[in-house]
């Protein structure tokens, strides 16, 4: 025997080989996430933002989301970032989900991934931005499809 295979066999004898750690699992961005959770980040987004102008903040309502959801399906299906689907105005499409509206807006977007970059992106915009901090709205819906995003708000 070689003074190596000696050594490497009383290294074996002597020193007990530890278990190697199992490693810890990191987080990931969840591919999938669920509906609620866009919501309600989108939610938070929006009356975070509004509580630091000082306006009142939206109620989440389930016809306007509703509303925005078959909306934004409707985009997502047809490749086609508009206001109109098919003739509907956004008040008609609201009205059709039960919601009696007195006054409403909406904002779409395509392009982004989370909510904070659409938020973002609608801030950026005056026309969106006028919809987010209008004291007008009270209720406020929200969809996603792919890329596509809509937010209907409504009193």
């Amino acid at each position: 025997m070689s003074w190596k295979d000696f050594l490497t066999w009383l290294i074996s004898i002597l020193v007990k080989p530890q278990p190697s750690p199992t490693p810890s699992p990191t987080p990931s961005p969840n591919p999938n996430p669920s509906p609620n959770s866009f919501i309600d980040k989108l939610l938070n987004l929006h009356n975070t933002h509004r509580k630091s102008i000082g306006i009142g903040l939206l109620t989440l309502n389930t016809a306007l989301t509703n509303a925005a959801q078959k909306h934004t399906n409707w985009m997502l299906k047809n490749n086609n970032l508009n206001h109109n689907e098919n003739g509907k105005t956004p008040g008609q499409r609201i009205t059709e989900e039960g919601y009696r509206w007195s006054a409403y807006g909406e904002n779409i977007a395509f392009g982004y991934s989370t909510p904070e970059m659409v938020f973002s992106g609608w801030l950026k915009s005056a026309g969106h931005r006028q919809n987010i901090e209008s004291t007008t709205y009270k209720d406020v819906g929200f969809g996603f499809a792919g890329n596509y995003w809509t937010t209907n708000f409504a009193k």
